[in-house]
């Protein structure tokens, strides 16, 4: 029955990397929401375990470290930008951690390949795992534990673009890596192994000359192997536009980080604000982010302009 499973989870999954990257996008989007509501909703209903705490307290300690380095150069009287800035250099640096690190098992992958090396991992196993541990994200979830459910609020206006840069970081590390190393040569090498080794019993069988049998398996070893070498050269590589593109995305992933930094400190502050004067949280929310849409951001913009 797991055996089945799985195998129905990679077809699904086959069939989502063949997507374009804008759907693929969509769905991880989803995903990612669905998989941080799900962690934090069931750390909340677990909150007294101590691996929870534990997650809180590195969770809490990383944000000290990073922050500590921001208010070095900004000046611990910015507190506001201190903290924006904090967001955003710790997310920012997580976006690009998952896109790299998508795109290095393409690397790896290929170049043990190129060195004809056994792989203990299949290339498409890799990529799911690394998919569903940043879709799923545990330990932002985790992290998290300690809040009211009524405080997933304050989580949504800044996360309608955090998510949005964690999925497009996914996304981006996901087409790259299969632009690197394409799926269907994988799977087109592991079926060539598969067919030589079903090809190498039946000759062990029905063949009664040792000899024989000995060098046809050589020759047909040194044919894969030529196959497998000549597969590598053909592989598409990276243009000039891709490089391109690819700095476009990052671009995007740090405008969405950036504004779901300069957001998040708000949130928390009216969340907090709700709290000690036993505001209505949404009502808190709604008014605060009319007032910002309607008036602050315009007077900003307008003020900006003067300028020039």
């Amino acid at each position: 029955m797991l055996k089945n499973t799985y195998n129905y989870v990679i077809n699904r999954y086959i069939k989502f990397l063949e997507l374009p990257f804008s759907k693929k996008f969509f769905v991880t989007y989803i995903l990612c929401i669905v998989g941080y509501l799900s962690i934090t909703l069931l750390g909340m209903y677990i909150n007294s375990l101590y691996s929870l705490k534990n997650a809180d307290f590195i969770a809490t300690k990383k944000f000290e470290i990073v922050s500590s380095a921001v208010v070095a150069h900004t000046g611990p009287e910015v507190s506001y930008i201190s903290l924006a800035l904090t967001y955003i250099v710790n997310n920012f640096i997580a976006c690009f951690t998952i896109s790299s690190a998508i795109i290095a098992v393409a690397l790896l992958y290929r170049h043990d390949i190129k060195k004809e090396n056994d792989t203990n991992i299949s290339y498409l196993n890799a990529l799911f795992i690394f998919y569903l541990i940043t879709i799923i994200n545990p330990f932002t979830g985790l992290s998290g534990a300690k809040l009211r459910y009524l405080d997933l609020i304050a989580v949504i206006p800044h996360g309608i673009f955090e998510f949005g840069a964690v999925a497009l970081s996914i996304s981006l590390g996901i087409h790259y890596a299969l632009k690197i190393l394409p799926l269907s040569y994988t799977l087109n090498l592991n079926s060539k192994k598969e067919n030589f080794s079903n090809e190498s019993l039946d000759n062990n069988t029905n063949n009664t000359n040792n000899t024989n049998n000995t060098n046809n398996e050589n020759n047909r070893d040194n044919d894969n192997k030529s196959t497998n070498i000549s597969g590598i050269k053909n592989l598409p590589k990276l243009k000039l536009r891709d490089y391109i593109n690819y700095i476009i995305l990052l671009g995007t992933i740090l405008t969405l980080v950036s504004i779901a930094g300069l957001l998040e400190p708000l949130d928390w502050a009216l969340r907090n604000y709700s709290i000690a004067n036993n505001i209505n949280m949404i009502d808190l929310f709604i008014e605060s982010y009319k007032n910002l849409i309607y008036y602050v951001i315009p007077g900003l913009i307008g003020d900006l302009l003067s300028k020039f």
